[in-house]
């Protein structure tokens, strides 16, 4: 069976930022009744901060998805964290349906939490290792 995926994959990325875009990943899917799985692998962390949370997302083409809900995860340390820096690897995932046939530009990005306003985070992403978004095209769910 012919499977279309990509796997797009950095090596000490180390991004310092707290907000925006990190990385992009462009995906040709090829049927309009398929969906997308994306899956991240790879290092994120909120260090130095109190009260403070993160989130890393998925867009496509700009847009998160909505079909079912958006792909995501949050970090907020239930500690103090003004002196604590502890990076581990991390994966998060999902599927997202309804995006049209053509170029995709899957991007990974970080930002706050929603529906918070939790002050400064230092948010950092794939320090010392290896960061991958894995790209797969799969049939439609079940109904």
């Amino acid at each position: 069976a012919h499977v279309n995926w990509k796997q797009c994959a950095w090596k000490n990325l180390n991004d310092g930022k707290d907000s925006g875009l990190i990385k992009e990943c462009v995906f040709n899917k090829l049927n309009d009744s398929t969906s997308l799985r994306v899956a991240f692998d790879g290092e994120f962390r909120v260090a130095f901060c109190q009260q403070c949370c993160r989130r890393w997302y998925i867009t496509f083409n700009q847009n998160e998805c909505s079909n079912p809900v958006p792909i995501d995860a949050v970090q907020h340390p239930s500690i103090v964290v003004a002196n604590f820096n502890l990076h581990e690897h991390r994966h998060f995932g999902g599927y997202c349906e309804g995006i049209p046939r053509g170029q995709v530009r899957v991007g990974l990005w970080v930002g706050q939490c929603v529906g918070t306003n939790m002050g400064n985070a230092d948010a950092s992403t794939g320090w010392m290792s290896s960061t991958r978004i894995i790209v797969e095209e799969v049939p439609a769910p079940q109904a």
